[in-house]
């Protein structure tokens, strides 16, 4: 085996191969990547938008094939082309069995999870999936929602796209504000008559002691509820 000299710029640069196989490098690219392109084109629009489980295993896999015919010497490259449509078939396969087998589908993609319902937070169904409570915050602040009482249901698809369906009641609950921006409490909202919102669930209740536990998940946490908007007059 040969021995390694460290700080060898050649075999940096161009590894052990003849200067001359960067041409070839360059001529396999140019075969590889339209082959790619028309692979990205037959698998579907969904590949350049949010991917679901079985595009990412598609992604992850095309770049597996693709980078040792564009860059190792030994490798022929007539096996990229048979290896896309070996996974271009598997692909089709496996939506038409999802299409036919719902059993399938939820085995392969997963399930759709509520994270909220009637503006109150499902902590069991968030730890599930992994989701933390500042996390979902962002999603729907992203959406232009300031407050969780607004949010009739928020769910978590398969796809890992969050759908949020709102309603216009104008009712108290835990503001999705950042912590560290005190100031929006001072000038845009108003306090809803001594209503409390759990700090764990969004639950809004008539608490008298502090120490006094939420109905739904049984938290000691609070904090004033209040309205997103001014009531109209």
């Amino acid at each position: 085996m040969e021995e390694l000299k460290p700080w060898d710029w050649g075999r940096i640069m161009i590894g052990n191969a003849p200067a001359e196989f960067l041409l070839e490098i360059f001529l396999r690219t140019l075969i590889v990547y339209p082959l790619l392109l028309m692979m990205m084109r037959l698998l579907g629009k969904r590949m350049s938008r949010q991917i679901s489980i079985v595009e990412l295993a598609v992604m992850i896999t095309l770049g597996a094939i693709v980078s040792p015919g564009m860059q190792l010497p030994d490798r022929a490259i007539l096996f990229v082309p048979v290896a896309l449509v070996v996974i271009l078939l598997l692909r089709q396969a496996v939506n038409i069995l999802g299409y036919h087998n719902e059993k399938f589908e939820h085995l392969i993609q997963g399930k759709m999870t509520c994270l909220v319902k009637d503006g109150i937070m499902q902590p069991e169904e968030m730890r599930k999936v992994g989701i933390s409570r500042q996390e979902l915050f962002a999603q729907l602040r992203s959406k232009k929602i300031d407050n969780l009482a607004n949010v009739e249901r928020a769910y978590l698809e398969a796809c890992g796209v969050f759908s949020v369906y709102t309603d216009d009641q104008n009712k108290p609950g835990l503001l999705l504000y950042p912590e560290k921006d005190t100031t929006v409490f001072e000038y845009k909202n108003r306090e809803s008559n001594g209503l409390k919102a759990c700090c764990h669930c969004g639950n809004v209740q008539k608490t008298i002691r502090q120490e006094e536990t939420c109905h739904v998940c049984r938290s000691c946490e609070w904090i004033d509820a209040y309205s997103s908007k001014e009531e109209e007059k």
